[in-house]
């Protein structure tokens, strides 16, 4: 669009240009000529203007068109997804840790409900903890003994949250932090899960938290056997993918979308790889349902 405001813009100061030229032979000059083939050139230009603007109009209804058809296959898919989903994580349970800003859980709960599975617990962590802060307000040192650094405590209290996820031990901490608002953590913890959907990703690089939040989280169930899978939301800002391909999970990186909650039903169902949108993905989908 910015091509053809800048032809509309450059074609009128012609126009304006011809007009102060006539009336200047005209008064001048007297050339009758001159007069005719500026009125000459004048209707050539007048021909270009109707053709740039049916151009523009046509251009116009493309994109309506096309707009039109982008939304009829996201209603396509928001209503398929269901279908496609249904029962296939069946008796299968699962936790949700969230550690990345922004964006709601409410979608990937609800597509997750139509596929049989039972998502146990729901856990939100800040991924702006004020260490110091914290480590003020513990009400004793039992909690985090053995804690000498920021990043040693920051470890601890990730572990502390992911063993009480998975055994429901150590929920002092967990209680601890919860009551200063620092995590929120829904559903029944200590029960069985097959694997943890890990919401990773950060607004800026400055606000990277992986090395002392989502490793500890990661390395804790992969001691205990529990599969995690790697997401992040399309626009994470910074993203995670990387980091989480280095710990070895399979990862979606647009779980926020319908193709990504597509891919991550098959992931949590076993399926392998890197899904999604971004230059770290090997393809948007699983091969099984491409």
């Amino acid at each position: 669009m910015f091509d053809i405001r800048y032809h509309i813009s450059s074609l009128v100061a012609v126009f304006l240009a011809l007009g102060i030229g006539i009336l200047i032979g005209s008064t001048i000059i007297g050339d009758d000529l001159l007069i005719n083939e500026q009125r000459q050139m004048i209707d050539r230009l007048e021909q270009d203007f109707v053709s740039l603007r049916k151009q523009i109009k046509s251009a116009q209804e493309e994109l309506a068109f096309k707009r039109h058809m982008v939304g009829l296959y996201e209603q396509f898919a928001q209503e398929f997804f269901p279908v496609f989903a249904r029962g296939r994580l069946e008796g299968r349970t699962y936790a949700i840790i969230k550690t990345g800003k922004g964006g709601s859980l409410e979608p990937l709960l609800i597509n997750l409900e139509s596929t049989g599975a039972r998502i146990e617990s729901v856990t939100t962590i800040k991924s702006d903890l004020n260490l110091k802060e914290i480590a003020a307000l513990m009400p004793g040192p039992e909690l985090i003994a053995g804690v000498h650094n920021a990043s040693q405590l920051s470890a601890c209290l990730a572990t502390a949250i992911a063993k009480a996820i998975h055994q429901g031990e150590g929920t002092e901490v967990v209680q601890f932090l919860q009551s200063i608002n620092k995590i929120k953590i829904t559903g029944n913890i200590g029960k069985n899960i097959d694997a943890v959907i890990l919401i990773g990703g950060s607004a800026m690089e400055k606000d990277n938290s992986f090395r002392t939040l989502d490793l500890p989280l990661i390395n804790y169930f992969k001691d205990q056997k529990i599969r995690v899978i790697g997401t992040e939301y399309s626009n994470a800002g910074f993203s995670y993918i990387k980091l989480f391909q280095r710990q070895g999970l399979t990862t979606v990186d647009n779980v926020d979308t319908i193709p990504g909650l597509t891919a991550l039903v098959m992931a949590l169902a076993g399926e392998e790889g890197h899904f999604g949108i971004k230059s770290t993905a090997e393809r948007l989908l699983p091969v099984a349902v491409q």
